[in-house]
């Protein structure tokens, strides 16, 4: 069953990503953000506070 025989409207509009002036591949893109995300300060506890996932 597809979704028009469901009787449901699959619409969808693309457009373009939103970017700056200096349009940096993606790659680079993810680079920045990633090295700005290291300037934020980060406290993390020495001990893992919750159960291991999966065990």
């Amino acid at each position: 069953m597809n979704a028009a025989e469901s009787g449901l409207a699959l619409d969808r509009e693309f457009s373009p990503r939103v970017r700056g002036n200096d349009r940096l591949d993606r790659g680079d893109e993810l680079v920045a953000v990633l090295e700005l995300a290291a300037e934020f300060p980060a406290c993390h506890s020495p001990t893992l506070e919750f159960p291991v996932f999966g065990q």
